[in-house]
């Protein structure tokens, strides 16, 4: 991977002479043109160039935005793998089953607050036309409410559990889902990087499933000495000659780590034969 910064480069005179020593003083020779000519010496003016090269590694990403880490809602295990790493995947697309028992039980109690809040709903109908034939008094009514508002607090907490997980739950033709097991589903389209494809082994939440990235466009993060990094601009040329890939910086770290090196970002322009990676 070479750089293409802008600097200036410092071309050197050179000259020939020819001498003697004569106690200890040096004496200049005379040398025409022509002489000059046949040694091969010529004379040019130092002058600014518009390029120079630097020659650092790093590594392919892709934009945080374009990708998208999905890991396991709860304690469990992956019961069937629908795709595996490199392969294209569209919003949508089942990935795989997933199978809790902790997910059941949020099954169950989401349901159970859908049927509390219809109960609730009702009670209030009820108490409020007692309130308005006068039969109950106004406290009763405001008792009714504030329970329904209980509830639906409740019925919303389930459905926001159930939402977060990722997971969907319809029947599927080619898989009993059962109560226990959600189909966790691509939210982007891309490609896939990483599955987690020891089906059967218990994880635990927050393990990662699958990772997916649309890579359409990629970026290389760079890692060099501080002292090239100071001589790199936003804006100057990356070549990746044998994978006939290009870009441009976008980025340049203004801090350094541990390791005395500065961070470099890069946009790809030609992404040539370069993968993530």
């Amino acid at each position: 991977m070479k750089f293409v910064p802008k600097f200036f480069a410092v071309g050197f005179l050179s000259y020939a002479i020819v001498g003697s020593v004569q106690s200890q003083e040096f004496k200049e020779l005379a040398v025409s043109a022509t002489q000059l000519s046949a040694m091969g010496v010529q004379f040019v003016l130092p002058k600014a160039s518009g390029a120079g090269v630097f020659l650092v590694t790093g590594s392919v990403t892709v934009p945080p935005a374009k990708q998208v880490t999905l890991s396991a809602p709860y304690s469990g295990q992956m019961s069937q793998m629908l795709v595996g790493v490199g392969d294209q995947v569209r919003i949508g697309t089942a990935l795989g089953y997933f199978t809790s028992p902790q997910m059941a039980d949020a099954r169950r109690q989401y349901v159970e607050a859908s049927s509390e809040i219809e109960l609730a709903r009702e009670a209030l109908r009820r108490d409020q036309e007692l309130f308005d034939e006068g039969i109950i008094p106004e406290v009763r009514l405001r008792v009714t409410r504030a329970k329904l508002a209980n509830v639906e607090a409740g019925f919303k907490a389930r459905q926001a559990e159930l939402k977060a997980s990722g997971l969907t739950f319809q029947e599927s033709k080619t898989y009993d889902s059962g109560f226990g097991t959600g189909v966790i589903k691509s939210p982007i389209s891309g490609v896939v990087l990483e599955a987690h494809t020891v089906l059967g082994q218990r994880v635990e939440a927050g393990t990662q499933l699958f990772k997916i990235a649309d890579v359409s466009s990629l970026l290389i993060e760079i890692s060099t000495a501080a002292e090239k990094a100071t001589q790199i601009s936003v804006g100057d040329e990356v070549v990746i000659a044998q994978k006939n890939a290009q870009g441009k910086v976008i980025g340049v770290g203004k801090s350094v780590d541990a390791s005395q090196s500065s961070k470099i970002r890069v946009l790809v322009t030609q992404p040539g034969n370069i993968h993530v990676g």
